[in-house]
């Protein structure tokens, strides 16, 4: 059964005051009656009800006394999994129920008595435009009889439409100029819009009719109606199917009036019922002051503030504050600033309990659970600007966001910049990577850094994590589509916290967002993860949950898995002549992939026509076609003998100039998935390459690991064959320099991987004490032990996972049959000890076996790991930890079960991991 609890639920007070004139010397401290409980029903096909609920929302507020709450299903398909369906009495408690629901593929006679029920139990109803083809069985397309069995939902409408034709403006007559509804109308012709037909009629009371171009036949587009044994009131207009419609006034007051007269509280003359009209133009005392929202556990608090002229949000945990009151705003190239004249005019507030999958990622399930928030502002003054900004409440974290909505003076608006900030209240130990530039491959070491340390010239990339002393938090964002990356930097005026600083636009490095005409404006959501300790952090799913579910319906085709590389390594590989960009040597590394299970063969840089290597694009360059030495069909077919797929790394620049015929070729090749690399850029140019080029590779079936890229905003959730991508100071670094330390990859698990997969080229088998290391750039060593060689499978979040060693590294290796057999998608993660920059045991579930992954920084420990996190029964565990050299392992095999413990012993630089195999037959 759909639960109710599982679908967003807005409730949102609104004080609507109708666009007609009161009663004079009505006292203003006469208490308002009881607002109308409306429950407005949304989702399905066709339309964005995200947009259309906020713009119901704010219109309606000038127009009537009534509360609203929203159930809304995130399902765009003709058949929407609405929350109702299953409950009869969802009504109950509500004065109307607006239906707006798109479900024209639903034809249960089930679903529609459950629909239905509480009209005729005399619940007044309100249709709104897609509800008119909605619930629709037998042979529709023919007008129907009053009491035929497919006549039910038309009778209740009092309306049967089948379709509409083109669209084009609709010229509006009122149809019955002394209905109550009218007499506070004017007729207006709409822009372009669908006019739906007239199939059939069945006593209705026409408002309005509607002519289209070229015929001119008048339709009925709002009408009155009673429907069932009670004469249930019934109101409906097939206007509105585009935003333009549903944001004219003339609209918003047709709809007003005609909730009104459903629910009669407007009189026969068009007055509204004593309390439902005009209410004083100053805010009520509800939204004065301080507004506060909470996460449905109670922890996390967030509080917003007008006062002072400023307006500002603070947060706290668990009561003790995290930030301090710390400004808001935008700065735009129309009118400048815009903060410090903003008023708060107005809130709604919504709740979110719902769970999700995810395609790929650390878990498979997430339960998503918030409450939200939406802040309408306005600036003091004359000319004033609206803007809104919209908080959520999670158990992990508090997110908000800003919404720029089309107003006159602001077409074609640009974004300078943000007047976002992030204040402290105490001098916080933050750890962070300061680029110090803009137009970097987002690689380096996050360094700790006291927050009085942090300058406004610095550039830190997204997390900066700090700790309170009572607490951890990140501030990241989530999210971006159509605006500039986040840096982040510290105050210029010297106080204690950081404030957002935007990547510019290369075209116009004065700006950082440039807007199109007739939209609306959305930043990334701005985002701060909270728990009690560092390690938690890594738990979170806030980033994904901050994102659109995904789009793609097919994902049958998303595989994660492993993959043998030929790059990092050199290519060096036994029993070839000459190892190098030739069939003769991939067809090797095909080979290994095959020997090891590994799903993958990833063929690097030099493969097509004119490749310039690294980051050069040569003139000519062709990505469409091989160099002489490869045929790529025939290695595709041998590796799919082999059950072996291959990937083939590519330029942005050379891939961009090609896309389509490129992408095309690749999937008619047979090729599994593209490296695309040396984007080293996050202007908003380049965060629509992403977009562009991961909704261009869904459509051909190619999965995607993005190099040279900026920090993960959450795309897994929305773009699932985006597998992985760098942002990272990977091992790739150990053929140049000594960066790739213990203590640096510890961090990685508490930093970089908060945001998303990491492709940080795990699989090095060469290992040397530090203090013996060189750099070295074929068969490059590293300087850490065989166990973190193991654990960076478990720790390391990438559903894409390079074995980047050569084959011959492999061969007859101790440890190797772990990497071998590790998943690298995930059913669930858990945290289990560490310490940020120390060491961290991470256990992740695939199905009913766990893996455990331990990484240490220079200095041996030991670590009792708990095995309570276990399911019941017993599981065959194998225990991987460092031996007597750093090539070495202990491996010890066992049988436990949940109660007992692990005692896992690292040494300096080392690791260690442990495989848990569910016996048979356990639960």
């Amino acid at each position: 059964m759909t639960r109710l609890d599982a679908f967003p639920v807005r409730a949102c007070a609104l004080a609507f005051a109708l666009l007609c004139s009161s009663a004079p010397g009505t006292a203003a401290d006469v208490p308002a009656p009881q607002p109308i409980r409306a429950l407005l029903l949304t989702g399905g096909c066709c339309h964005d009800y995200v947009s259309q609920r906020d713009v119901l929302e704010r219109g309606l507020e000038a127009r009537a006394n009534v509360e609203i709450t929203h159930l809304y299903a995130d399902d765009s398909s003709s058949s929407p999994a609405l929350p109702f369906f299953t409950r009869p009495d969802y009504a109950r408690g509500y004065d109307v129920v607006i239906h707006a629901e798109c479900a024209a593929g639903i034809d249960s006679p089930l679903i529609l008595d459950a629909v239905l029920q509480p009209h005729r139990e005399g619940v007044p109803g309100v249709n709104l435009h897609c509800a008119m083809h909605s619930y629709r069985s037998g042979d529709w397309e023919k007008p129907v009889a009053a009491d035929a069995p497919n006549a039910r939902w038309f009778a209740y409408l009092g309306l049967q439409s089948s379709g509409h034709g083109a669209q084009a403006p609709i010229a509006l007559a009122l149809a019955t100029p002394l209905h109550a509804i009218a007499r506070g109308l004017v007729p207006w012709t709409t822009p372009a819009e669908e006019l739906y037909n007239n199939l059939a009629l069945f006593d209705v009371q026409p408002v309005l009719l509607g002519t289209q171009k070229p015929t001119d036949t008048p339709l009925v587009v709002a009408w009155t109606h009673e429907y069932g044994p009670r004469h249930t009131r019934v109101f409906g207009t097939t206007l509105a199917h585009n935003a333009p419609t549903m944001a004219d006034p003339r609209y918003l007051d047709l709809v007003a009036r005609g909730l009104l007269w459903a629910t009669g509280h407007l009189s026969a003359d068009g007055q509204p019922s004593e309390g439902y009209g005009p209410r004083p133009a100053a805010r009520s005392a509800a939204h004065a002051g301080e507004l506060q929202l909470r996460s449905p556990d109670g922890a996390v608090a967030f509080n917003f503030s007008d006062a002072g002229g400023q307006p500002r949000y603070a947060v706290s945990f668990k009561g003790k504050a995290v930030l301090a009151p710390s400004p808001i705003g935008l700065d735009l190239d129309k009118g400048g600033e815009m903060s410090t004249r903003l008023r708060v005019e107005g809130s709604a507030r919504s709740s979110v309990d719902r769970t999700y999958q995810l395609i790929v990622g650390k878990t498979s399930t997430v339960r998503e659970r918030y409450n939200e928030l939406s802040i309408d502002l306005r600036e003091a003054g004359e000319n004033p600007r609206r803007l809104q900004l919209i908080a959520r409440a999670y158990d992990d974290g508090v997110a908000f966001r800003y919404r720029l909505p089309q107003q006159p003076g602001l077409d074609a608006v640009m974004i300078r910049g943000e007047l976002t900030r992030f204040d402290f209240p105490a001098d916080y130990g933050c750890w962070g990577l300061n680029l110090g530039r803009f137009g970097t491959s987002h690689e380096g070491e996050f360094d700790p850094v006291r927050a009085s340390r942090m300058r406004e010239f610095n550039l830190f990339d997204a997390p900066l994590v700090c700790t309170t002393g009572s607490a951890s938090f990140a501030i990241t964002e989530a999210d971006l589509r159509d605006y500039a990356g986040m840096y982040l930097t510290g105050r210029g005026d010297g106080g204690l916290g950081a404030a957002i600083k935007l990547s510019p636009r290369l075209d116009d490095p004065t700006v950082a967002v440039k807007t199109r005409i007739g939209s609306d404006v959305w930043s990334p959501w701005r985002v701060l993860m909270l728990a009690d300790n560092a390690g938690k952090l890594i738990e979170s799913n806030l980033i994904t949950s901050l994102n659109p579910p995904t789009q793609i319906q097919d994902t049958s085709w998303i595989k994660p898995g492993k993959s043998a590389w030929d790059w990092w390594n050199g290519p060096v590989v036994s029993g070839v002549d000459k190892p190098g960009m030739n069939n003769e040597t991939i067809r090797r590394f095909i080979d290994f992939a095959a020997e090891a299970k590994l799903q993958y063969m990833l063929i690097d840089e030099g493969w097509y026509a004119g490749a310039g290597g690294a980051g050069v694009v040569k003139p000519g360059v062709d990505v469409t076609r091989t160099v002489a030495e490869i045929d790529m069909p025939a290695l595709v077919a041998y590796a799919a003998e082999r059950q072996v797929g291959l990937w083939v790394w590519l330029n942005w620049k050379a891939l961009n100039a090609q896309m389509d015929e490129a992408l095309e070729r690749y999937q008619s090749w047979g090729i599994k998935g593209i490296k695309v690399d040396f984007m080293d850029r996050d202007d908003q140019e380049m965060v629509d390459f992403y977009h562009r080029l991961l909704k261009k590779t869904a459509e051909h079936h190619l999965m995607v690991d993005l190099h040279g890229a900026y920090h993960p905003t959450g795309l897994i959730r929305s773009y699932p064959h985006y597998l992985t991508q760098e942002g990272v100071l990977g091992a790739e670094n150990n053929k140049w320099s000594r960066r790739i330390t213990a203590t640096h990859n510890v961090m990685l698990a508490y930093t970089r991987m908060l945001l998303g997969p990491m492709d940080y080229m795990p699989g090095g088998f060469r290992h040397v004490r530090p203090e013996d290391f060189n750099s070295q750039f074929t068969l490059p060593r590293v300087m850490t032990t065989r166990g973190q060689a193991l654990a960076m499978y478990v720790v390391y979040d990438s559903p894409f996972a390079c074995v980047s060693d050569s084959p011959d590294a492999y061969k007859g290796q101790p440890g190797f049959d772990f990497i071998s057999a590790v998943p690298t998608n995930w059913d669930e993660t858990r945290v289990l000890a560490g310490d940020i920059g120390e060491y961290i045991v991470i256990a992740r579930r695939k199905g009913p076996d766990w893996y455990v992954g331990a990484m240490n920084n220079e200095h041996g420990r030991s670590v009792k790991i708990p095995l309570d996190f276990l399911g019941e029964g017993s599981f065959a565990a194998t225990v991987y930890e460092d031996g007597k050299a750093v090539d070495q392992l202990k491996i010890v095999r066992n049988t436990v079960d949940r109660h007992h413990s692990i005692r896992l012993t690292m040494a300096g630089s080392g690791g260690g991991a442990i495989r848990l195999q569910a016996a048979p037959g356990s639960p």
